[in-house]
């Protein structure tokens, strides 16, 4: 890639991880406890940001640390993003399988960098575990009952990242089995390490997403409901009122039915208020007694 250092943006976008695993770590310890998985995607981005620094150093350390290890990091960092989604999402723990994925993958890794010192098949092994990571997370996001724009945002990212791990895996089928890490030019390893850069910032942006969206339905539903029956609060319910009363004017209906014909009954005298000031403008809003 002319004029771009890949592994200057490597180095920026491992800041930027730790810098969101910083952000996550602080607001898991505040007031945000009830949303789960803060503190394991904290922890993924550290594992992966850790990962990145190591591949700087790559050609100054041995090959334990500049290849093996970062390696595996990654994987682990996407393991730890499945369990931290896992978590959120209130599922049930099924991490048997993966746990069997990475350790295969971790066999495979030491073999082919040092028993046989193979590039081309440590490629093949870490894209191809990878793209299964990826699309397990994919898949784990997209089964969330409330999806907004930044689940589908962050479900997309993973599946984008994991049609890149799938790409490399095949390029590297195709690729001369001699071929080194450091003759290795071709533009799909380019993609393949700044997509591996880039998911780091994006995947994090975007579970910050996920995770500002349900702190705001948290907060919402604190301010308008009462927590131990869930009934609107005083202010919250006549807010409601008046909203249904305005779309009665608006659609000219006779009749208007509210939905909460429990919190009618606690709330008398201020339905009859509402009623007066409806009563010969759009009919009579009916409420259940």
């Amino acid at each position: 890639m002319p004029g771009i250092d890949p592994l200057a943006f490597i180095i920026i976008s491992a800041a930027f991880g730790t810098l969101c695993a910083f952000v996550l770590f602080v607001l898991g310890s505040g007031f945000l406890r009830d949303i789960k998985g803060l503190a394991h995607w904290g922890a993924a981005c550290i594992t992966m940001a850790t990962a990145a620094f190591l591949f700087a150093l790559r050609g100054t350390v041995p090959v334990l640390f500049s290849s093996f290890l970062p390696n595996l990091l990654v994987a682990v960092g996407v393991v730890t993003m499945h369990a931290s989604l896992t978590e959120y999402g209130g599922f049930k723990r099924k991490t048997k399988l993966l746990f069997l994925i990475l350790g295969a993958a971790a066999l495979a890794l030491a073999w082919f960098t040092f028993v046989q010192d193979n590039y081309r098949a440590r490629v093949i092994t870490m894209s191809s575990t990878l793209t299964v990571l990826f699309t397990a997370c994919a898949l784990l996001i997209f089964r969330l009952k409330k999806k907004g724009f930044a689940e589908r945002f962050t479900g997309l990212l993973f599946l984008a990242t994991s049609v890149v791990m799938l790409a490399r895996c095949t390029a590297a089928f195709l690729q001369n089995s001699r071929v080194r890490p450091d003759t290795d030019t071709s533009l799909v390893h380019s993609v393949y390490m700044g997509t591996f850069a880039f998911s780091l910032v994006a995947l994090s942006l975007g579970f910050m997403l996920m995770v500002s969206r349900a702190m705001h339905m948290k907060l919402e539903f604190l301010a308008t409901r009462d927590q131990m029956t869930g009934v609107y609060r005083r202010d919250a319910f006549l807010a409601l009122l008046d909203q249904t009363i305005a779309q009665s004017r608006v659609s000219g209906l006779s009749n208007t039915s509210l939905r909460r014909e429990h919190e009618c009954k606690k709330l008398p005298v201020f339905i009859k208020r509402r009623k007066r000031d409806v009563n010969g403008e759009s009919g009579t809003m009916a409420c259940a007694h």
